[in-house]
Parts: structure tokens; sequence; C-alpha cells
């Protein structure tokens, strides 16, 4: 392929969202844990706010948690994938039982194989290793 044939292929794919690019890093990393469709959307969207609230100088890790799981986060979440409270939470449960969501000093995090960089480049490369 030429250089003018993948300057037009690059044309062709239209820019995905951050929510778009999270779910894509999550849909691609998650095959052995078989999540749901919502399961993977949540668990993007908690992506998604661990790096806008890690963005926030001065911020630790344990405060950027802190901030995602917070009440008003919560409720904006639910308010984009259009679940009930208790809907959340029957999915919250679902992510702690499969260990993908973890409890530590008393705070709910995130596995750090789900934390994915902010999207910086228009490429992502996945290396898969099977053994």
């Amino acid at each position: 392929m030429s250089t003018e044939e993948i300057h037009k292929v690059k044309h062709i794919i239209p820019p995905i969202s951050k929510a778009d690019y999270y779910y894509l890093c999550v849909s691609v990393t998650s095959g052995t844990f078989k999540l749901t469709v919502k399961e993977r959307k949540l668990l993007s969207m908690l992506c998604l706010y661990y790096n806008k609230y890690s963005e926030i100088s001065g911020h630790t890790e344990e405060d950027i948690f802190e901030e995602v799981f917070s009440n008003r986060t919560r409720t904006a979440i639910r308010k984009l994938l259009d679940m009930t409270e208790s809907n959340f939470n029957n999915y919250v449960a679902k992510l702690k039982r499969r260990k993908i969501l973890y409890i530590k000093d008393k705070k709910l995090r995130v596995k750090g194989a789900f934390i994915f960089p902010e999207p910086i480049t228009t490429e992502i490369t996945f290396r898969i290793e099977l053994k």
C-alpha cells in the first residue's frame, strides 16, 4: 500500500470519542473475564473518569479513586448509561466478584490492568501472548 493510499484510509476512519476509546480498550482486554456489554460500558466509564480526575495536579491515586466512586460521579455514569441506582450497584458487585474492582484501605478501586492511558496517539497496538 502506498503512502497516498494510507492517507486515504486514515480519512475514512472517523476519530472516536474518549468514551469509545476506553470501551474499545476494555473490550479488547476483557476477553478472559467474559464481560457483558453493560459491564464493559461501566468499566470504560470508570476509566474515563479515572483519567479525567488524574489530570488534576496534586491528586494521589487514593484521591482519584475516591472521586471516581463518589456519589456525584456514580450519578453521572448512571445517567450516561441509562441505569438505575440498583442496576449500577449490581454491576459494581459483579465486577467486584470478578476481582476487576476491589477494596483497598476501605476504598473501591479498579484493577490496574483496566486503567488505560489517556488517548494521545492515533494508533493503538495490543500485544497478545498465547502460551
